[in-house]
């Protein structure tokens, strides 16, 4: 198994290559015995011009065994109704890594159409890291487990926890790596004499 100090620096090396955050995700993962985890970034929903409000822009990477379950939530439209999300907002849970328990009920977590799409992939237990950054984006952290294999402990929890701050600087210093891509392409084009812009959503 990995070392904490393994962890630290496949996290940060993941902040300048993205692609390396799937395995990131999965060696996270692994230390509290789960399937796997995903990595997702929700701007806020831009206004059309008839005031309705978009969908939220959303990027996302997962370890492989999430790909599929993934695609399903965003498919089925749980991005726009993640009752996970919203209990962690209400529930003041941003910041840490928090679990299942900590927003739900026993019976909202065997009854909730979230959980039961979880379970047909063989999750349905989670822990939950959300990051708030500058652009108003906030950056998701979600580590799966299978709902055979009950919560995530209380010590998986802490361990998660030495990680947070280090997994929210990574994630934050990734979507920066990408604002600066945008702006010196911008900048590029602007010296060949091209107009060009970098817009939010």
């Amino acid at each position: 198994m990995d070392t904490f100090e393994d962890i630290l620096d496949r996290i940060y090396e993941a902040a300048i290559v993205p692609e390396l955050w799937s395995n990131v995700l999965d060696r996270i993962a692994a230390q509290s015995q789960s399937v796997g985890g995903v990595l997702f970034a929700v701007s806020p929903p831009a206004v059309l011009l008839d005031e309705i409000p978009a969908k939220p822009v959303t990027r996302w990477i997962s370890s492989q065994a999430l790909v599929a379950p993934f695609n399903a939530f965003i498919n089925e439209g749980f991005l726009e109704r993640n009752i996970r999300t919203e209990r962690a907002f209400k529930n003041n849970l941003i910041g840490s890594f928090f679990t299942d328990a900590e927003m739900l009920s026993e019976e909202e977590i065997q009854t909730e159409s979230l959980y039961k799409l979880a379970r047909e992939y063989g999750l349905g237990r989670c822990a939950g890291l959300i990051v708030q950054a500058p652009t108003g984006d906030a950056i998701i952290f979600d580590i799966e487990r299978s709902h055979q294999s009950g919560p995530i402990s209380v010590e998986a929890i802490a361990h998660l926890n030495l990680l947070k701050s280090h997994l929210s600087r990574s994630a934050l210093m990734e979507s920066r790596v990408g604002l600066n891509e945008a702006r010196a392409a911008a900048e590029t084009l602007g010296i060949l004499g091209l107009p060009a812009a970098v817009l939010s959503p």
